[in-house]
């Protein structure tokens, strides 16, 4: 590719493994889309396996279906050469995922999950081909002794970026699109946080959804819910905060 020379196997593995968490992003975005906006609940409903199942059922395929595979491929193939590679790396997933646990879905007939692994396979081919295909593949092979930690380095780096900073800094994105454990401490901060005469619309950016539409036209009302720690009641009266109360759970400490 203009003269610069092949990646050896280690920068190969190193970029998909980085390649392969751009994917995983992508399958948990298209799997938090669809428990908000199509599948009726309007809420994600499973964080924890969105997360952590989804992030180690990834990691595992990387290990076991790519890492020993990829540098065998090559990097001027006709599959990469082409352009193929994002949808080969697609119909591979989908494979993949089936050998390990996907059987299980499609006893059932659910074949949700194995759309997942079609859009991980995709981003994560299409990562990739930018990385081995693109004047970035200059850069790789530039120092490897430093690039191949930053390939391992950024999926890290971009964990905590997902899991910590976005919540803190974007929690109406958060709110909206994470579950468990985050979207409950954004609920508690951010009742905690509330003040008499705070705006009613103010709340609602920040908590998209948790103030009934029917409240945010300046009327009274009072807002109740829970989450496992707490038991909320915001009582508004003309479209702004009257009291807020938040009770621990029997037998739980604050």
């Amino acid at each position: 590719m203009n003269g610069v020379p092949s990646l050896t196997a280690g920068l190969q593995r190193s970029a998909s493994f980085a390649a392969m968490f751009v994917g995983w992003l992508a399958g948990y975005a298209y799997y938090a889309l669809y428990e908000v906006h199509f599948s009726g609940l309007g809420y994600v409903e499973d964080f924890g396996y969105l997360v952590w199942g989804s992030l180690i059922l990834t990691a595992v395929a990387w290990g076991v279906f790519v890492a020993p595979v990829l540098p065998k491929l090559g990097q001027e193939g006709i599959i990469v050469r082409l352009g193929f590679f994002p949808f080969a790396a697609a119909v591979y997933a989908a494979i993949a995922f089936t050998i390990l646990i996907g059987w299980m879905f499609m006893i059932d007939g659910n074949l949700l999950y194995h759309g997942q692994a079609v859009v991980i396979g995709f981003t994560s081919g299409s990562a990739y081909l930018l990385l081995v295909r693109t004047p970035l593949r200059r850069f790789l092979n530039s120092r490897p002794r430093l690039t191949v930690p930053i390939m391992y380095a950024l999926p890290l780096a971009g964990f905590v970026v997902f899991y910590g900073v976005v919540p803190r800094f974007i929690p109406s994105l958060a709110y909206v699109y994470y579950g468990g454990s985050v979207k409950e401490q954004l609920v508690e901060e951010t009742l905690g946080s509330l003040r008499m005469g705070d705006s009613v619309q103010e709340l609602s950016k920040r908590l998209p959804g948790l103030v009934p539409e029917e409240f945010l036209d300046g009327g009274s009302s009072t807002i109740s819910g829970s989450t496992t720690r707490f038991s909320y009641t915001v009582v508004v009266d003309s479209g702004r905060v009257a009291s807020v109360s938040l009770q621990p759970k029997e037998g739980l400490d604050q």
